[in-house]
């Protein structure tokens, strides 16, 4: 599963984003998800926000997930949503470089 954010990046981006996924029936919580963050210009949402999505069981524990990022700022919090995750318990990374995270995640084609 591919998600994609830019621009400014809000708490209401998220929780929309999470209550979409929740409510697709074709929904698997075992798929990995490919995070891409790398055109988030600005993330606009409190630590406490990040804390409660990354404490969520939305995807199944042990769920590869792979976030990538740009920026300095962007890095920081996604490794903030993935300690938090950890005691889900899930499996989120985090990465500077797509391939890296495709390579991870066994992706065989390269996502764009």
């Amino acid at each position: 599963m591919l998600t994609r954010a830019w621009g400014v990046f809000t708490a209401q981006d998220l929780y929309d984003h999470y209550s979409t996924l929740s409510t697709d029936p074709a929904f698997d919580p075992s798929f990995p998800q490919l995070v891409d963050l790398r055109d988030v210009e600005r993330v606009d949402m409190e630590p406490s926000i990040i804390r409660r999505h990354a404490l969520e069981f939305l995807f199944a524990s042990g769920t590869q997930r792979a976030l990538v990022t740009a920026s300095d700022v962007a890095y920081h919090l996604a490794r903030m949503y993935g300690a938090f995750a950890a005691y889900v318990p899930q499996n989120v990374r985090v990465f500077r470089d797509m391939h890296d995270a495709e390579q991870w995640l066994g992706l065989e084609a390269p996502v764009t």
